[in-house]
């Protein structure tokens, strides 16, 4: 009789459910916040990665450490080009929060590439040397302003309320190790044969990142919803072991989603809701002068 009972249980009640997402929930959204965390890591590098390599850069490209048009362009223009990043992250997150992961990754790819050919391609003191350089930071400060927007937003979407908080500092962490990481090896490989295959390592990173993203970085189940794909969003929702029903994370991110979306998706339910709000009240003050 207790082995009937511990057959039908599961079947009628919740807590055999929940039981069975807690035990699988870890790991695929683990997987899925530290492949989505890469282009963080991949920011921390181009921040931390080039004073190290001052002297043995400006004597490659023989440019100036101190004249606006050399060095400092090199390190400067990764700013802009961050702010740009950021402006476009919008119109880039509207293919979707993974996508628009996985194009940052792209552009750390091609700025990663760049930079490594400045050092393993470009001959001593060539002009090229110097483009190519400079050029590799436009891509890298593009990719680190998407990450930057894009990233924070499919962290909360894709943990549940209990774990939302320690995927949410994903971020951040990847950030500073990639700072720490940067300096670390730029010092170790900061001379004439070792500078440019650490310039190439960002591109090896976002190469590992797009290779094992179509099995592990899933759509966010938040933008699948509100893009009107409601049943996809439930199965990305059972493969991240997500409730479907509060799989929408609430306050700022929460708010900030529709907006990332570009098309607005909420709103109107929003205005119905405002509407009926609005009549509510209105018929309750007709009834309360009525009455009186």
């Amino acid at each position: 009789m207790l082995r009937k009972r511990a057959a039908v249980l599961p079947m009628t009640t919740k807590s055999a459910t929940v039981a069975e997402r807690k035990r699988t929930l870890p790991r695929t959204q683990f997987y899925a916040a530290v492949l989505a965390s890469i282009p963080a890591f991949q920011m921390g590098v181009a921040i931390g990665s080039l004073n190290p390599l001052t002297e043995v850069l400006t004597e490659h490209l023989q440019i100036s450490a101190t004249d606006l048009r050399g060095w400092p362009a090199i390190v400067s223009i990764f700013c802009p080009a961050g702010f740009l990043g950021t402006q476009l992250a919008a119109s880039v997150a509207t293919l979707g929060r993974a996508r628009a992961v996985n194009a940052s990754a792209q552009l750390s790819f091609a700025g990663g590439c760049l930079s490594g050919a400045c050092g393993l391609l470009a001959a001593k003191g060539s002009r090229a040397g110097f483009a190519l350089l400079f050029l590799g930071r436009c891509a890298a400060g593009v990719a680190a302003g998407i990450a930057t927007v894009v990233v924070p937003v499919y962290l909360s979407e894709i943990s549940d309320a209990g774990n939302r908080g320690f995927f949410g500092a994903f971020f951040q962490l990847a950030v500073v190790v990639g700072i720490f990481v940067a300096q670390l090896f730029a010092v170790l490989l900061a001379h004439p044969s070792g500078f440019g295959w650490f310039l190439l390592c960002p591109a090896v990173a976002s190469a590992v990142q797009l290779s094992l993203s179509p099995a592990n970085l899933p759509e966010s189940p938040a933008w699948l919803r509100l893009a009107g794909r409601g049943a996809d969003a439930a199965k990305v929702c059972d493969k991240l072991g997500l409730d479907p029903e509060s799989s929408f994370p609430t306050g700022a991110i929460g708010h900030l989603a529709p907006l990332l979306l570009g098309s607005g998706g909420g709103g109107d339910d929003d205005d119905e809701e405002e509407g009926e709000n609005e009549s509510a009240v209105g018929g309750g003050g007709s009834s309360g002068g009525g009455g009186g």
